[in-house]
């Protein structure tokens, strides 16, 4: 599970040392295009930001994020819920298993993937267009 760290340790423009939650990428813009406005390593993903920024580096809206992360599962269903405002995509193991790539307020899907015992590579996709930011991922 991940570490239950207060601050998250915050790196800007790059992604050295070694991370032990998130690997998170915040953009400018809501295209995940271009150089990361800040890189940090985040413990969970459970954000509600509602009309705040992500961090002084990121705008308020009109920005984009992208979270990676190899976790171990052991083999059987495992439930994924992804809640967002405003678009969403949850990727395991690089297929696209989720995808509400949309101006929406926050809303959850769920997906139920049948995986094997061992890692295996998360990363959820995020925009925030305007207006409320919020975005969780949780799994069975």
């Amino acid at each position: 599970s991940p570490p239950s760290a207060a601050v998250p340790t915050v790196w800007h423009h790059g992604l050295p040392g070694t991370y032990t939650g998130w690997t998170a990428e915040y953009y400018n813009g809501i295209t995940l295009t271009g150089t990361p406005l800040l890189c940090r390593d985040d413990p969970s993903l459970n954000f509600n930001w509602a009309s705040a920024s992500a961090a002084t580096a990121i705008p308020a809206n009109r920005f984009s994020a992208r979270w990676t992360r190899n976790i171990t599962f052991t083999a059987g269903d495992h439930t994924f819920t992804v809640g967002s405002d405003d678009g969403h995509r949850l990727y395991i193991d690089g297929t696209l298993v989720l995808d509400t790539w949309r101006d929406q307020a926050y809303t959850t899907r769920t997906v139920t993937r049948t995986l094997t015992a061992g890692p295996h590579r998360i990363t959820l996709e995020y925009y925030e267009n305007g207006g409320l930011a919020q975005a969780t991922l949780t799994w069975t």
